[in-house]
């Protein structure tokens, strides 16, 4: 992964703008989506839970 990102680092110089747009906005629809489809941690059930 470290290897992945210096290298993404490395050539980010030679994107235009627009590549640079393009990139951010597949960033951060990724990140919504996977944030979207994390599942949130339960809580453990308490015995006041289950009175009527």
């Amino acid at each position: 992964m470290r290897r992945l990102v210096k290298r993404v680092r490395e050539e980010l110089g030679d994107l235009t703008d627009e590549d640079r747009a393009q990139i951010q906005q597949a960033i951060t629809v990724t990140v919504t989506c996977s944030n979207a489809f994390t599942p949130l941690p339960t809580r453990p059930s308490r015995k006041d839970d289950l009175l009527p």
